[in-house]
């Protein structure tokens, strides 16, 4: 079921992806000998810590000591373990009960900051972590006491979400920290780090989170594992694949040291996903048993159901269908022991869309409708993207059996989701052409053609292109031979400037007159020659930059059509032999969307190439404005009312302009495409005309996301990465502002643009008034 892939990869990636920037205690742990602590089992490390702590305990000379150290091993204990955490607080209030001591006191409000935060009361939590600063500060305590009241005072801000005054403790303790002390400012920069995330700084946050990477593991740091886990997700999230393998990696082996498995499990899912998404299915396989493996010994029964999900995915991927539906069959077995009613609801959706590939359609209607009614029955509606798109899946089963009426309803429930959220995948145009068919077959054409159409729309908008490895490593042979010709043309140069000097000064000097003759000849061959030389280098430089724009625009939007007739072959026998038909008409369909967007592709670049080589033809004539305009529009209207964007012209119906009609339609065309693509919905976009100062000038003016101000300047260039993303996810080429600049200028014309970020864009075009 091909267009379900997508929604599936996404679902993944929900599902996975776990890891935020998140923070931990920077505490010089110390922990007590006291009598009949709570049993809990520690990893290698944490044993290491904890028996250093208790021999601290143990040597402790005087009652502030002891507060401290009892304080510290509360501090300890509050990131996994809360009995014990809670006992140790009752030691430190029998303390300060007994004695009456202020430094004891002061670090009982250290401990109770602990107590209020685990019971997520984060005011009271900051307010007593601020009274143990004070406190110490009145007892003028040791500048470690002081550090580490500051960075709690910092660790509470953040959980209330107050970053300004986070930053400002986390500088306070920053400038405490002694020579020796990096461990404390490896957690302090690793807290900098989710502090610049939080306020949108990414770039700052990744630089201290290195930081902190860097230091820790000078130091040995077990926590380095959690500032990977986290940098690897930003990696990505920015698709820097390769950087967050590296990161995810290295912090699932510090996971599996410490026998953290849930962090292991959680990271192994990761990078399994992380793979599937590189197709690399085999490595995704790997991973998920890996993840598999982590649950048991964690008895993680949600764990397994995600595990064999994850299996599910890779399965899926792989079209073997039926070990897809066992993993996710044995996925649903262990999210219903774990009775979690998330699981459990993707679970039947995953195995109500794997035997729809099956062409099993009772058993995966029973399994959507579950999907369905449980999410409907739970209210959860962050999961209702499953709810709807079983709908989706239950809308093409309802229209293969015939069953026209509930076809209907079940794609109306899906496209009116999409529509009101604005979620559009690459497939989503098949569930309007699906409902158009439906709609068809009633005999209902009017509601068909509009559906037919609405899908068109959305498909168009939806075709775009990826930059691809083989076109870069084309356009480096390309520059390598051009700069090869180039330097053998300059040295053949130079040898026969050398042969030419070589002769002349074996002319005897009794031939004086003669050989200044051959050397003035020779010095105008000379200059020739470099001449020469410096116009084939003035060319071959023009000729590198045409191509390096060329390969710009075919490397952004040739891959996708060219690359999906690869394998093709063994796709189609595979389905073939399975007798999967469906399929094989979805394939076909998948085939002619991509010979359709290689089409649309050459005529622009046909387009590009008449205007280099100046073979556009130029035809001027007189019409009128408002009428092409309104044309124009028309062809835009239906794509502005489904983004919600109003149309508006103000132009004298009498403005008539005396130019080329084929040059003029394309720029207008070009500019209020352009100008729908960056408006979101409730916006406007206007042309404007008017005639003044014997020429014609015209406005496109919209209210969208406007043009950063580093990418104005070269707007109208064609080059690399200048299109950004539309409001609903389309993208471009670049080459559309290009066109419209060079026939612009065909036409003795002027363009300009102005743009405020959030705002909204104006181009401006000056046509000269011409005579017919």
């Amino acid at each position: 079921m091909e267009y379900l892939k997508p929604l599936l990869k996404r679902k993944a990636l929900l599902l996975f992806i776990c890891f935020q920037f998140s923070h931990f205690g920077i505490y010089d742990h110390l922990t007590a000998q006291v009598s009949n602590p709570p049993t809990v089992e520690l990893s290698a490390n944490q044993q290491d810590e904890f028996n250093d702590l208790n021999q601290q305990l143990s040597d402790a000379p005087k009652i502030e000591d002891q507060a401290k150290a009892l304080a510290n091993l509360v501090a300890f204990f509050s990131k996994f373990d809360v009995e014990s955490m809670n006992f140790y607080i009752v030691e430190i209030d029998q303390l300060v009960t007994r004695t009456d001591n202020e430094t004891a006191r002061a670090f009982y409000s250290f401990a109770k900051a602990f107590d209020y935060a685990q019971q997520n009361d984060f005011e009271k939590a900051l307010k007593s972590a601020q009274l143990h600063l004070s406190q110490i500060k009145q007892l003028r305590l040791d500048s470690i006491s002081m550090l580490k009241g500051f960075y709690q005072v910092a660790y509470f801000f953040d959980d209330l979400g107050r970053r300004d005054s986070m930053l400002h403790y986390l500088e306070m303790a920053e400038k405490l920290v002694p020579k020796n002390g990096q461990k404390y400012l490896g957690q302090i920069y690793s807290l900098y780090g989710r502090a610049y995330l939080l306020l949108s700084e990414p770039e700052k946050s990744v630089q201290y989170k290195r930081k902190a990477i860097a230091i820790k593991k000078e130091v040995n740091d077990p926590s380095i594992a959690i500032d990977q886990a986290n940098l690897g997700t930003y990696y990505f999230g920015q698709n820097q694949h390769e950087k967050a393998f590296e990161v995810w990696s290295e912090a699932l082996n510090y996971f599996e040291k410490e026998a953290n498995f849930k962090a292991a499990f959680t990271l192994s899912c990761n990078i399994s996903v992380l793979l599937l998404e590189l197709e690399n299915t085999e490595g995704s396989r790997e991973y998920s048993e890996r993840a598999v493996s982590l649950a048991k010994k964690d008895n993680n029964t949600i764990g397994l159901a995600e595990a064999n999900l994850m299996l599910s995915n890779v399965e899926n991927a792989l079209f073997n269908y039926k070990a897809s539906i066992d993993f996710s069959l044995k996925a649903l077995r262990f999210a219903e022991l774990s009775q979690n009613q998330y699981t459990i609801g993707y679970c039947h959706y995953v195995v109500g869309t794997g035997y729809y590939n099956l062409n099993q359609l009772d058993s995966a209607q029973y399994h959507l409708n579950q999907c369905i009614s449980l999410y409907e029955e739970h209210a959860v509606s962050s999961l209702a993207v499953f709810s709807y798109a079983s709908h989706s899946a239950l809308g093409e089963i309802n229209k293969t059996k015939g069953a026209y009426k509930k076809a209907i309803k079940n794609f109306h429930k899906y496209i009116d989701w999409l529509e009101q959220n604005g979620r559009y995948q690459r497939a989503e145009y098949d569930r309007y052409e699906s409902l158009g068919e439906t709609y068809e077959a009633i005999g209902d054409y009017k509601n068909a053609l509009t559906f037919f159409k609405k899908g068109q729309i959305l498909k168009d908008s939806l075709l775009n292109a990826e930059n691809i490895q083989e076109v870069t490593e084309l356009k480096k042979e390309a520059d390598f031979k051009i700069e090869k010709e180039k330097t053998q043309l300059q040295h053949q140069a130079e040898l026969e400037r050398e042969t030419l000097i070589q002769k002349g000064l074996l002319i005897g000097l009794g031939m004086l007159m003669l050989l200044l003759f051959f050397i003035y000849q020779n010095f105008r061959n000379t200059k020739k020659k470099n001449k020469i030389i410096q116009n084939q280098k003035a060319e071959l430089e023009r000729l590198n930059q045409t191509k390096d724009h060329l390969f710009s625009i075919i490397g952004h939007d040739l891959r996708k059509p060219t690359i999906s007739f690869r394998g093709i072959t063994e796709k189609l026998r595979y389905l073939i032999d399975a007798q999967d038909f469906k399929m094989l008409i979805k394939f076909g369909q998948v085939i002619e969307e991509n010979a359709f967007a290689l089409t649309k592709l050459t005529d622009n670049l046909l387009n590009w190439a008449l205007t280099q080589k100046q073979a556009i033809s130029y035809r001027p004539t007189t019409f009128s404005v408002a009428a092409v305009t309104e044309d124009i529009f028309d062809l835009f209207q239906t794509i502005a009312s489904y983004k919600g964007v109003e149309l508006k012209t103000d132009i004298p119906e009498d403005l008539e302009i005396h130019t080329d009609l084929n040059s003029f339609d394309l720029i207008f065309r070009n500019l209020i495409d352009n100008a729908l693509k960056y408006t979101p919905k409730g916006g406007i976009v206007e042309v404007s005309a008017k005639s003044e100062n014997y020429s014609v000038e015209m406005l496109v003016k919209d209210s969208g996301i406007g043009i950063p101000s580093e990418k104005l300047e070269g707007l109208f260039a064609l080059k690399e990465n200048k299109s950004e993303p539309g409001t609903a996810g389309e993208k471009g080429t670049g080459l559309g502002l290009h066109l419209v600049n060079e026939l612009v200028k065909l036409n003795k014309g002027k363009i300009g643009v102005e743009s405020q970020l959030g705002k909204g864009s104006a181009f401006n075009i000056i046509f000269p008034v011409q005579t017919s």
